[in-house]
C-alpha cells in the first residue's frame, strides 16, 4: 500500500507545482496601457504577451498566463478577438521574483470589451 502511494504521489506532484500560485503576489495588482503582441488561445492557460513602455521609457515586453479558452468563452470572447497589433489596458498580479512575467486579472480591448479574470468562474491560480 506504501508503495501505491508514493507512486500516486510522484504522479501528482507536477500537477500540484503546475498550479502553484506561490510565484505571484495576489495582494498586489499592476496597470499598465500597451499593445497585444501575441495571444495564445491554449489549455490548460491562455497566454498574452503585451509590449508597454517601461519607467526607462523604452519598450518592455510582459507576459502574462491566464485562464483556459473556456473562461474566455464564458465571458463571449473567441480566439478572433485578440488581434496583435491591437491596443489594450491590461492589470495583473506580477511575479514574486520582479520578473517581466505575471497573472492576468483583466484586458480591455480597443473594442472597449474586458476579460475579467474572476468574472470566468475558472479555478483561480491559488485565490
Amino acid at each position: 500500500m506504501k508503495k501505491l502511494w508514493l507512486l500516486a504521489t510522484l504522479f501528482l506532484m507536477p500537477a500540484f507545482a503546475h498550479h502553484s500560485a506561490a510565484g505571484f503576489d495576489y495582494t498586489k495588482t499592476l496597470s499598465a496601457d500597451g499593445t497585444l503582441k501575441q495571444f495564445r488561445w491554449a489549455s490548460p492557460h491562455s497566454t498574452a504577451l503585451v509590449e508597454v513602455t517601461g519607467a526607462d521609457g523604452k519598450p518592455a515586453d510582459l507576459s502574462f498566463i491566464s485562464v483556459a479558452p473556456s473562461g474566455y468563452v464564458r465571458q463571449g470572447f473567441r480566439p478572433g478577438d485578440f488581434k496583435p497589433g491591437e491596443k489594450v489596458s491590461i492589470s495583473w498580479h506580477p511575479s514574486r521574483t520582479g520578473g517581466q512575467v505575471g497573472v492576468l486579472a483583466t484586458m480591455k480591448l480597443a473594442d472597449g470589451r474586458t476579460f475579467k479574470e474572476g468574472d470566468s468562474q475558472a479555478t483561480s491560480y491559488g485565490q
